[in-house]
């Protein structure tokens, strides 16, 4: 097993001004399976390598967070940005860089007020797992014989050209991460 050495926050932030402290850790290369994390319905399916679910995970833009409150179990979509080993939820300059790279050091920076309205939440990844398929429909035998369509219907995420604010300055260009902005 390879390691890699790695400088990452290892506690999070309750908002944006709280002090962040540093550890430095061992990360092995592969996440080892838990009662948690191993995929059980199509165990072929399961990948548990730090650098595929990484890449996972910088493709994705909105995930869904599930808990509990009140014993009332509750699931939202939100945004989310990975840092090093760990994901957040709200932390407004992953974000940004996340869904337009170069955006936050043009953008107005948020003031004290934004920033005390903002809560980050860190997800340490440290028990984690994906389930992958790819390739051709993989029915059960017996469903040909069905009467019922089978197949794949890919999607792709395509950006388009950039439209200007109406309220903007015509003379401010568009930015090259703007114009040129691919996924």
């Amino acid at each position: 097993m390879k390691l890699l050495f790695l400088t990452h926050a290892a506690t999070a932030p309750a908002i944006n001004s709280a002090p962040r402290f540093t550890q430095r850790c061992l990360v092995p290369e592969s996440f080892t399976p838990t009662e948690r994390t191993r995929v059980v319905r199509e165990p072929h399916r399961g990948v548990y390598d730090r650098q595929e679910i990484y890449k996972i995970l910088d493709e994705g833009i909105v995930c869904h967070v599930g808990f509990i409150a009140d014993a009332q179990p509750f699931v939202i979509p939100t945004l989310y940005a990975r840092a090093g080993d760990a994901i957040y939820f709200e932390a407004l300059h992953n974000f940004t860089e996340k869904i337009l790279p170069g955006r936050w050091e043009d953008a107005r920076q948020p003031n004290e007020k934004e920033l005390k309205a903002t809560s980050i939440l860190k997800l340490p990844l440290a028990e984690i797992s994906a389930k992958v398929r790819s390739g051709p429909v993989l029915d059960d035998e017996e469903d040909y014989a069905l009467p019922v369509w089978a197949g794949i219907v890919p999607l792709h995420l395509q950006s388009e050209a950039p439209i200007r604010d109406e309220r903007c300055d015509p003379a401010i260009p568009t930015p090259a991460y703007a114009a040129n902005y691919r996924r």
